[in-house]
């Protein structure tokens, strides 16, 4: 089935019929010619900040958004209040999201309130069916306890998350250290913070010999260090946040809180090497790190302003400003995050349980305020005209 062309009838829950020149029903919810079908698209990283702070987000607000722009399941990060650090607060989720429009995937905490103190009930959160292990925005810093928890995870298969960002480097850096921002005043944050930990976890996992994923990367070294990790076998994956891929340092350097992200928007040439790691199967994954913010933490001085884009509404969108590889995209949205998580893929034969994304990905719109499903509006691209875009969405049923 891939990339056929054929003509699929389908109902809210099951494919009703493939084949070619199918007659179409007096009564159809959507007739669609030349769009694109694809198992449904995962995002690995996202924040829906509930419990907590649900007057940026909620379960029920965040899926409505995720599914606008495609996706039928979606990870949540643990850093919520309280932290998703046991099994009551897991289940939380894993009862709302039969209320939700995607399938949600709550991240367990590693260490309890994700403060790198002592580590959470791993086996406890995965009796509840946790999968993903991190602490979010929150790099692990100890080496210790990151080796315990690998070992932990390896028996009941337990995926370890870690944003790569040494925090004795980093010292509340605001933007990149370029000579594009040296000028702005602005605290500067090396590529040395995310690669220095990249590296450590890399052999950590060696010397355990488990697998791990790192959520994001950002700079054009972590791109190499990957690559080359993979080559001498070790399991290793990792992704980029699609506004990595579409922005750089010079759309902070005007003070504009809306490009305050974690990590920070890199140099041109990390942007572009970025996009061919992603191109090459360097980069396994394409996530949204959706974080969504209110205007009142947002619209502040670069320095105080809240960090974060409200994102994933528009990741076809964005992918298409700066490639028409379709199927790199999907792969890197579907397929390789499925095969992370452990999620089944569709089979395309009669009677199969839906899982779907249908789009269009040389569509134009306006992303309008009203189209913006999120309750928050910290979105670079709202009120733009866009290409790309999600016909519909069906997460599976239960």
């Amino acid at each position: 089935m891939h990339l056929k062309q054929v003509d699929i009838l389908f109902d809210e829950q099951r494919i009703l019929k493939i084949g070619e020149c199918l007659e179409v029903p007096d009564r159809v919810e959507l007739v669609a010619d030349g769009v694109y079908v694809s198992n449904g698209w995962v995002d690995t990283f996202a924040n829906f900040n509930d419990p907590g702070t649900e007057q940026n987000e909620n379960v029920i607000t965040g899926s409505k958004a995720a599914a606008a722009g495609g996706f039928s399941h979606v990870c949540v990060v643990p850093n919520t209040r309280p932290t998703l650090h046991s099994k009551s607060q897991v289940e939380y989720i894993k009862t709302m999201s039969t209320r939700c429009a995607v399938q949600l995937h709550a991240i367990g905490a590693i260490t309890k309130n994700c403060d790198g103190v002592a580590l959470a009930d791993i086996y406890d959160m995965h009796s509840s069916g946790v999968r993903v292990f991190s602490d979010g925005y929150h790099s692990m810093q100890n080496a210790g306890d990151v080796s315990r928890a690998m070992q932990y995870l390896k028996p009941i298969t337990g995926v370890y998350f870690n944003l790569p960002s040494e925090a004795s480097l980093a010292l509340d850096g605001l933007v990149h250290e370029s000579e594009t921002t040296v000028a702005s005043g602005l605290r500067t944050l090396s590529t040395l913070s995310e690669t220095l930990m990249l590296l450590r976890d890399i052999e950590l996992a060696t010397y355990n010999n488990s697998a791990i994923h790192v959520p994001m990367i950002s700079a054009k070294e972590s791109v190499a260090i990957v690559k080359k990790a993979k080559a001498n076998g070790v399991k290793v994956t990792c992704g980029v946040a699609i506004h990595q891929l579409l922005y750089t340092d010079a759309d902070t350097i005007l003070y504009d809180s809306m490009f305050k992200t974690q990590p920070p928007f890199r140099a041109e040439e990390d942007r572009k090497a970025l996009l061919d790691g992603l191109l090459d199967g360097t980069i396994d994954v394409i996530c949204s790190n959706h974080r969504p913010c209110s205007l009142e933490e947002k619209v502040l001085e670069f320095e105080y302003a809240a960090v974060g884009q409200s994102s994933i509404q528009t990741c076809l969108a964005a992918y298409v400003m700066v490639s028409n590889d379709i199927d790199t995209f999907v792969q890197a949205i579907s397929h390789n995050p499925r095969r992370l998580l452990g999620l089944p893929t569709m089979r395309w034969i009669e009677n199969e349980t839906l899982d779907i994304t249908i789009f269009d990905p040389f569509s134009q719109f306006e992303f309008t305020e009203s189209m913006n499903y999120s309750k928050s509006k910290n979105h670079p691209l709202l009120r733009k005209i866009l290409t790309g875009k999600v016909l519909k969405t069906i997460k599976p049923s239960l």
